[in-house]
């Protein structure tokens, strides 16, 4: 899958189009170009809306894991899949900025803030403790760190993030979330 197939948009208001986020928390937002390599172990450029204090973060961090040649299987944001976080899970894309809540609760996501990133999803699953799939998630297949774009501890996309202070949902005790990282 190529980038070039999906739209670039253009500015941050194209970016969140159909949200229901509160403009006071659009107005905390950026839309941040980010390099990366694709599975093909081509370049592409994708696009990330973050929060603002976080767009720094987010270049170094993407330029680390780009120069390891991790590779990640599109940088999307969610308007391409309608704000429809299981729609962008089964395309395998990563995303940051969603206004939605935490699954099976009430509470707002960090995604709501444009302060998580989910990373290639579909190898990275999001599970209990106890490693059954969490109820309500995507049906996942597994995980295996041996399958490409696969997040593990100690390797470059989980130091990349902890060396500039986000914390890694692999690392969470009630919960597994392999594809997850948040910076509060």
């Amino acid at each position: 899958m190529s980038l070039n197939t999906h739209p670039h948009y253009p500015d941050l208001e194209s970016a969140v189009q159909g949200t229901e986020a509160p403009q006071e928390i659009i107005s905390q937002l950026e839309l941040v170009p980010v390099d990366f390599v694709n599975f093909d172990f081509e370049h592409e450029v994708g696009q990330l809306v973050i929060a603002t204090d976080l767009a720094g973060d987010i270049q170094e961090i993407f330029g680390k894991i780009r120069n390891e040649e991790s590779p990640i299987f599109s940088i999307i944001p969610i308007a391409w899949f309608d704000h429809n976080d299981h729609l962008s899970i089964a395309a395998n894309n990563t995303s940051a900025f969603n206004y939605r809540q935490v699954i099976n609760t009430t509470r707002l996501s960090r995604h709501s803030f444009g302060r998580a990133v989910d990373l290639n999803p579909e190898p990275n699953p999001y599970l209990r403790a106890d490693g059954s799939p969490m109820p309500g998630s995507f049906p996942y297949k597994g995980y295996d760190p041996s399958v490409p774009g696969t997040i593990v501890q100690g390797g470059v996309v989980v130091r990349a993030f902890e060396d500039c202070g986000w914390e890694w949902g692999g690392n969470w005790e009630d919960s597994l979330d392999y594809q997850h990282f948040n910076k509060d």
